[in-house]
């Protein structure tokens, strides 16, 4: 049975032809228009007018679907066929295979679950990689910019640090003003970076859309929830990097140089 993207059953109707929504933009029709079809087996040669009676969503080919009744008269065929879906007991698939393979008439078979598998051990081996090397860039990103303004910012109020600690603050209160600081930014960061990241999501879905597959635009809570925790570990990172040059700051040059 045809399911669209939701996984909802389709109805195929008694006429009319079922489009999927890559090749309806594709073509640039929508329900109610007629596409020109050109038949390349059956009886009739002559292209036939049909109408389009529906669009569907789905992200893997680009394909049209129509009643096979519907489809016989257009082919002026008694049965138009060319495949044939068959359930059969995970145990007994070789033996099919073996049986099938005898059989003149039967060009190729395909085993879903095999394809199915081979896509989805592709795509998430592809995503892994694809996912740790752009986390690894962004966090050595990340750190490079929080290690070098803060360290701009201790040099430029190194005068002001040794004061507060001449007047009793410990190392790690003055320490804890900057580092504070760069957390406030990276909050203010991550409120920016989520609309941009969404956006940038959405543009990827676009450029990756082809005949063959597409990719839905999907977002969950967890996505936002490891991204704001990788940023405030980098954050932590680059802190932890500074924290030295904060405990040997030396007051005495410091203080004594003027401004």
């Amino acid at each position: 049975k045809l399911l669209d993207a939701d996984e909802n059953e389709v109805d195929l109707g008694s006429t009319g032809l079922i489009l999927t929504e890559g090749l309806a933009e594709s073509l640039g029709v929508e329900p109610g228009d007629t596409v020109i079809a050109k038949p390349l087996m059956g009886r009739i040669t002559k292209e036939k007018e049909i109408p389009v009676s529906k669009v569907v969503r789905q992200f893997f080919g680009s394909a049209g679907y129509m009643n096979i009744d519907a489809l016989s008269r257009v082919l002026d065929e008694p049965f138009a066929m060319n495949a044939a879906l068959i359930r059969t007991d995970p145990d007994k698939i070789r033996t099919l295979d073996d049986s099938l393979k005898d059989v003149p008439a039967v060009a190729t078979v395909e085993y879903k679950e095999d394809s199915y598998n081979s896509i989805k051990d592709t795509m998430a081996q592809s995503m892994w990689i694809m996912n740790i090397v752009t986390v690894f860039f962004a966090g050595v990103i990340a750190f490079s910019i929080i290690y070098n303004v803060t360290t701009v910012s201790l040099a430029e109020r190194q005068r002001e640090l040794a004061s507060l600690r001449v007047l009793g603050f410990t190392k790690s209160e003055v320490g804890r003003i900057l580092f504070n600081e760069n957390f406030l930014m990276g909050a203010i960061g991550i409120l920016l970076g989520i609309p941009c990241g969404m956006g940038i999501v959405l543009m990827m879905v676009e450029a990756y859309t082809t005949e063959l597959y597409r990719f839905p635009f999907h977002l969950e809570l967890e996505t936002f929830i490891v991204s704001g925790l990788y940023t405030v570990f980098f954050i932590a990172i680059a802190n932890w990097a500074v924290r030295r040059k904060i405990h040997n700051l030396d007051l005495v040059e410091v203080l004594k140089a003027r401004e």
